[in-house]
């Protein structure tokens, strides 16, 4: 018992140790969570002119402008459109994404150029998204230290723009925007996973009503981006998704989000909180401590097992000095022109070797 306990305390700390690296050492080349939305200024904005040499598509509701050298990451991220489009659709509850324009940048610093002038995307970003103007810009080459998934990030940014839609542009809290982008698309499960862990065991989470921006600091915006995501997979967990859809339409109609909330689901945003918070001890500590425990319970019975079996080996070639047939042989130096038997004796065994009987001491 106190072994199990003992393994499933090493399982969790290594877990928590793992985030805990994660969260103080994030890399600053990577995508940093909530800044791929610029805050756009007050007057309009319009994207730029895309360069000449710049190809332009149409695939129905989604319209490509790349560079004729970029045709296979076109060819890949359109497949898988119409799909992640009906699946946004479905979730939100709204006909989304009617009229979409996706510009592919070569690289990180091209991704500058082809995004409206007033508000350029943050360095650290190799996706962004307008969603005021249906627009799209993704870099194929990221940045040093970032994940090489152009599809991973098309999508995340088409969740964006479909929330705007379904909400007619209703202004939102950044945790409903990235949280529902990077719920919908699936996107680091096992690091959201081990940030939770880590952020419920230190007790570093926010109010979600805080996080109506993320924090600055690289490790507390990981916590948010993590709780953010998963609080939107909690309020869409039942099969229909008919309470989150119902919340998002009377968002749409002029609700107030927290009203919207409380009038789907059928009690206030704390309590909703409350629930989730529950919710995030089951799953990620209360069930990883358990499964730690049947792991060091499994490994301490083969241990025994495998004890045993080396046991019974080694006794089937231990020698039997008395034996109720005769003689026996025991040892053979072959080559050498002789043999050793066992001579049958009761109380002090003895040999018979070359014709002379010999007591073992």
């Amino acid at each position: 018992m106190k072994s199990a306990r003992l393994l499933a305390f090493v399982l969790s700390a290594n877990v928590l140790m793992g985030s805990l690296v994660r969260d103080a050492h994030a890399d600053s080349a990577a995508e940093e969570p909530g800044k791929d939305v610029p805050t756009l200024p007050a007057h309009a904005i319009k994207a730029p002119a895309a360069p000449g040499d710049f190809l332009v598509e149409s695939h129905g509701w989604l319209r490509v402008v790349h560079h004729p050298s970029t045709f296979e990451e076109v060819k890949t991220l359109v497949a898988g459109a119409n799909a992640h489009r009906a699946s946004l659709a479905t979730t939100l509850g709204q006909n989304v994404l009617e009229n979409v324009e996706l510009r592919i940048a070569r690289t990180p610093e091209e991704l500058a150029t082809l995004s409206p002038l007033e508000a350029r995307p943050d360095a650290r970003v190799d996706a962004v998204a307008y969603p005021s103007l249906s627009l799209i810009v993704v870099s194929i080459r990221r940045r040093e230290g970032a994940a090489n998934e152009v599809d991973q990030s098309f999508h995340h940014q088409l969740a964006h723009l479909a929330l705007f839609d379904a909400t007619a542009g209703r202004p939102l809290p950044r945790w409903l925007q990235e949280g529902f982008a990077v719920h919908a698309t699936g996107e680091a499960r096992l690091q959201r996973a081990e940030v939770l862990f880590s952020a419920h065991v230190r007790r570093a989470f926010r109010p979600i009503t805080a996080l109506d921006s993320f924090p600055s600091e690289p490790a507390a915006a990981r916590i948010a981006w993590a709780q953010s995501a998963d609080f939107v997979r909690w309020l869409t967990r039942d099969a229909e998704g008919t309470r989150f859809a119902a919340t998002i339409a009377s968002t749409r109609g002029g609700e107030p989000l927290e009203g919207a909330l409380a009038k789907a689901y059928g009690a206030d945003p704390r309590a909703l909180e409350q629930a989730w918070r529950d919710d995030v001890g089951t799953r990620n500590v209360t069930w990883p401590l358990a499964i730690g425990a049947t792991a060091g319970w499994a490994i301490a019975l083969l241990s025994i097992v495998r004890r045993r079996r080396r046991r019974a080996q080694a006794a089937a070639f231990e020698p039997e000095f008395v034996s109720a047939k005769g003689p026996r042989l025991i040892e053979a130096d072959r080559g050498l022109g002789h043999v050793v038997y066992v001579v049958e004796r009761k109380e002090v065994p003895k040999v018979e070797h070359d014709g002379k009987h010999h007591t073992l001491h």
